[in-house]
């Protein structure tokens, strides 16, 4: 159980030694930390190691025991504070109220037994009110690194004092970021809940709080001992991977930065960092634990688009893809775009499952550890495609299906476009076709109009400066809202956040 720091503070020095023997302070639950022969020292004391517990004669030189606690409370307004006096003076006791100090003790009267009954009630008060303040100064961390929070006057304690920073997220497969980015807000919740006590094993004084998938540990850089060096955060990083790095199975990714920090200073760090952190978290062959040296790196996104129109061209020279990946990815790789690699996949399979017309089959299995793989899997793909078209010829389908793709492409644009308008062009019911184009194709007749239109949006995004809504209504879609939620389904990225993504 933590120990209650707490500083004597008495101008006659037998007073002091007297104070120290009469309990057996470190049985009930103390450390003294130190002790002080007036108010100026010990104000000097109390500001560097921040005790829980001041008892203080009032009388004393330099500065009396009233004016180190008016100074203190500036500081540490919580700060449970027991006078001893000599004097029964009812000025003393009127200026004790009017600092809201919580106990006043006589010396004449002191006993171990009264100074006990004291310590015990301030140690409780003490612990009780510790609880709450460290829920109210959680949210209050968790409220400040909220995205939108622009707070640049920082009051309070919290905010003053210095930190070591540790950022955790799961890993999560390239292939599972998109239903990850539905649920992403309740991530770190789950996360939170999931690791928040076994963190406290081993930190008790850290402050934790959770910001979309991550869960935040802020832990004071005392903890770390004296003095303070990157050994000592090091090996608290191996305690936390020990102790959470593979908790339920689940691969934790755990990140830190090998300096002391305000809250303004992590807040800063974790929104400068967050970009390497979505690539490392899908790919952890790249990480790194301490993630000092990307404090001094610009993240500089890739901008330009990928030349989808390859696909097409490149269908009697596989190679001619094969060279626009390579070069795209080791781009992206290059700058650790954790976003841009995701994009690339969603986008990428849309265009191959419009050029085969069909879906591409994704396994359970995490493909993807690295570049080499992501571009094995696609280049595999694509040689499966080719081989299809190759054996049903140019059209890949019979001249019925073949037809009915043809009008949905031709057609699109018109938002009144109907299932009975595509299968008349086929010569079929309305039942029989769709049965018919399922078969054939893996999707439904509206799946497959979906994706011609998405994957056109993807290309005005990229390519035009329409807006939102001009884009949804040149791909069939009367209201922007209701398209910005189906863009969002099928790539992950709502229509605005991919063209800033991707001007």
């Amino acid at each position: 159980m933590k120990k209650i720091k707490t500083l004597l503070v008495d101008d006659d020095y037998l007073v002091l030694q007297d104070l120290k023997k009469i309990v057996d302070w470190n049985a009930m639950g103390f450390q003294l930390t130190d002790t002080a022969a007036n108010g100026k020292s010990a104000l000097e004391i109390a500001e560097k190691e921040m005790p829980d517990l001041i008892v203080s004669d009032i009388s004393m030189p330099v500065m009396d025991g009233f004016d180190f606690i008016e100074a203190l409370k500036k500081v540490n307004p919580r700060i449970y504070i027991i006078f001893i006096s000599s004097y029964a003076s009812f000025e003393y006791a009127r200026r004790a109220l009017q600092n809201h100090i919580h106990s006043y003790i006589l010396k004449n009267e002191m006993t171990a037994g009264s100074l006990t009954k004291e310590l015990i009630q301030a140690k409780n008060h003490i612990l009780r009110n510790e609880v709450l303040q460290k829920e109210q100064l959680e949210t209050e961390l968790k409220t400040f690194f909220e995205p939108e929070n622009g707070k640049t006057d920082l009051a309070g304690e919290i905010f003053r004092r210095k930190f070591v920073f540790f950022f955790m997220a799961p890993h999560v497969p390239l292939e599972k970021l998109k239903p990850h980015f539905q649920y992403i807000s309740d991530a770190g919740k789950l996360l939170y809940k999931k690791i928040g006590t076994k963190i406290r094993e081993i930190y008790p004084d850290a402050y934790l709080f959770y910001q979309e998938e991550f869960v935040i540990a802020a832990i004071p850089w005392e903890c770390f001992g004296k003095p303070f060096s990157r050994t000592g955060i090091s090996k608290a990083y191996r305690g936390l991977q020990k102790k959470i790095g593979r908790f339920q199975e689940e691969n934790i990714q755990i990140y830190t930065i090998s300096a002391k920090m305000t809250a303004a200073d992590g807040r800063n760090a974790f929104y400068h960092l967050l970009p390497y952190f979505h690539f490392f978290n899908s790919f952890p062959a790249y990480s790194q634990w301490d993630m000092s040296p990307f404090m001094e790196r610009s993240f500089a996104g890739i901008g330009q688009g990928f030349h989808y129109e390859c696909l097409k061209k490149s269908i009697d020279h596989p190679e001619v893809f094969s060279g626009e990946l390579k070069e795209y990815t080791d781009l992206l790789f290059g700058a650790m775009d954790g976003d841009g690699v995701f994009m690339l996949y969603h986008n990428l399979i849309l265009q191959l499952e419009e050029l085969s017309g069909h879906m591409v089959p994704i396994t359970e299995k995490n493909l993807f550890s690295d570049q080499a793989e992501l571009i094995a899997f696609f280049e595999n793909v694509y040689s499966e495609i080719r081989q299809y078209l190759s054996r049903k010829g140019n059209a890949g389908y019979a001249p019925w299906l073949a037809g009915a793709i043809d009008y949905m492409k031709n057609n699109y644009a018109d938002s009144s476009l109907t299932v009975e308008q595509i299968a008349e062009t086929a010569g079929l019911s309305v039942s029989r076709f769709s049965v018919l184009f399922r078969q054939e194709t893996g999707q439904t007749v509206n799946d497959y109009l979906t994706e011609i239109r998405i994957s056109q949006a993807v290309f005005l995004l990229e390519n035009s400066n329409c807006k939102i809504y001009e884009i949804a209504e040149k791909v069939g879609y009367k209201s922007s809202q209701y398209f910005s939620q189906i863009f969002s389904q099928k790539t992950g990225y709502k229509p605005l956040h991919f063209r800033k993504k991707r001007p």
